[in-house]
């Protein structure tokens, strides 16, 4: 997910995104060594949240992900509800690793 917050200079909102992969990726770091149940629930609420936010986002036309001429919005949204879908996945997968 640091990776994926490395990769989003040239998207058109980068800074969202880079703070979304970011916390991402943090959070799972930090699964490692937190074991609290505050830290359970902030991440499993980070990861409701992400889903929500994906649904909300899901293209009315599904698209694909190449982007079509000319570009089309619902391409775009396809590409961020699906990247929101693998970091709320990733979260979860934290906490139920954690334990």
């Amino acid at each position: 997910m640091l990776l994926f917050a490395a990769v989003q200079y040239n998207d058109p909102d980068p800074i969202w995104w880079m703070i979304i992969y970011g916390m991402t990726g943090v959070m799972c770091l930090l699964s490692i060594t937190l074991k609290s149940n505050f830290f359970r629930i902030v991440t499993m609420i980070c990861g409701l949240l992400f889903l929500v936010y994906s649904a909300y986002n899901w293209p009315s036309q599904w698209l694909g992900f190449d982007q079509t001429n000319p570009p089309s919005l619902d391409v775009e949204q396809a590409r961020e509800s699906v990247g929101l879908i693998i970091a709320a996945a990733l979260l979860f997968i934290a906490v139920i690793k954690r334990d």
